[in-house]
């Protein structure tokens, strides 16, 4: 990561980022339970916050099932 990177990142993300984590959907799911509405993603018009974000996760891990 470079310093420019770290310097426009809100220091909760970088702090989060430190953390060494076990896969992207725990993280997913870690932020779904502490920031449930908060927006996770955006593509054009369309925006999931955590929670839906985390239950397309889960819907595509059952169908890989």
């Amino acid at each position: 990561m470079t310093g420019l990177t770290r310097d426009i990142m809100s220091p909760q993300l970088s702090q989060l980022l430190a953390q060494p984590f076990g896969s992207l959907p725990a993280m997913v799911e870690q932020q779904a339970l502490q920031r449930a509405l908060h927006t996770a993603l955006v593509l054009d018009d369309e925006h999931l916050n955590y929670t839906e974000l985390n239950a397309g996760i889960d819907r595509v891990a059952c169908a890989l099932q």
